[in-house]
């Protein structure tokens, strides 16, 4: 007589193989902090005049705004994607300093979002990790000199 075939176990792994939503979400969490450090130093320095740069771009953006087209007043070998840019971050949060510097802010978490999922799917989550958080709050950007 064959032997029967065995039915299939249908037991619950280990506990410590079993991961916690903490442990497998973990990487967003890390995440997350890089983005509150990173609007932690902006939001800091959210009053201080805009640099040299910046000041050129909302200037042109404002320009935009006012239904002047690019590098008819004011002139500049830069392309003017970034004008836009600047007129539509003007648009939503203001045509003030702190305007800017809230756009700058959802720019800027964007970027270190898209970078760390870049490299997540290039090399893997510790990876995408480091290159958000050398993005974030520590990146020339970020903070003043």
């Amino acid at each position: 007589m064959a032997p029967k075939p065995k039915k299939a176990s249908r037991r619950q792994p280990a506990p410590e193989v079993q991961e916690t939503r903490i442990a497998a979400n973990w990487h967003w969490i890390v995440l997350g902090i890089v983005l509150l450090a990173a609007a932690a130093v902006r939001i800091r320095l959210i009053t201080m005049p805009l640099e040299r740069d910046e000041g050129e771009f909302a200037y042109m953006g404002q320009l935009m705004l006012q239904g002047v087209p690019p590098y008819k007043i004011a002139y500049n070998m830069k392309f003017p994607g970034i004008y836009a840019i600047y007129a539509l971050m003007m648009a939503i949060f203001g045509q003030t300093i702190v305007g800017v510097h809230l756009g700058l802010l959802v720019a800027n978490s964007i970027s270190i979002v898209l970078v760390f999922i870049l490299g997540r799917r290039l090399v893997d989550r510790l990876a995408g990790l480091i290159a958000a958080a050398c993005l974030g709050p520590g990146s020339r950007r970020s903070g003043r000199r």
